[in-house]
């Protein structure tokens, strides 16, 4: 999937969080939405010139920015949740396991009250373990989908072979997996 072909898909699934997404959709998504991101706060910033653009040693945040995060925040998600279902794993388990696992850790400091002495060593340990959650899903979403089909679908990076009017070929129906050089065609 080339780059144009991939910010189609990105908005033409914009609600769409079931399926699976190849690499390339992903990425090339991912990297659309960091260019727009920038132009975005260089908008910000230039409309800012003639306004109080710092608010406090910081820089407000602006309309343009604002609009272009929510525009993008929902298929952004959709195809996040699509390619972690490309490597078979369920995208909320992924997503709320940990979420909850972290708020049970910092309630059971709390109740028994070794939050006040051992705050900074949770302190670390979460900032540690979060980086470590960080590398885990960097891995996933870099990771080729699973060739077959699974419970989210058939494989994107798949296509159906042209059929020849032969019956007797026995090439017929077959599928042939793409490889990479064929996905940025």
């Amino acid at each position: 999937m080339n780059f144009i072909d991939a910010i189609k898909s990105f908005f033409n699934n914009y609600f769409n969080f079931k399926g699976r997404a190849s690499r390339s959709e992903f990425w090339y998504a991912y990297l659309f939405c960091i260019m727009i991101s920038i132009i975005a706060q260089f908008a910000d910033a230039i409309l800012a010139q003639t306004s109080e653009f710092y608010k406090d040693g910081m820089p407000k945040q602006g309309l343009i920015y604002t609009i272009q995060n929510i525009g993008t925040l929902i298929p952004y998600w959709a195809i996040f949740f699509r390619r972690l279902h490309d490597s078979n794993k369920s995208a909320l388990k992924i997503l709320v396991i940990p979420f909850i696992s972290f708020w049970i850790i910092i309630g059971i400091f709390f109740l028994i009250g070794a939050f006040d002495y051992a705050g900074g060593i949770i302190g670390i340990l979460l900032v540690i373990l979060s980086g470590l959650y960080g590398i885990y899903l960097i891995v996933l979403l870099c990771l080729p989908g699973k060739s077959e089909n699974n419970k989210y679908g058939p494989n994107p990076l798949f296509i159906d072979k042209p059929i020849d009017s032969n019956p007797n070929n026995e090439n017929n129906n077959l599928i042939e997996e793409k490889t990479i050089w064929d996905e940025n065609k």
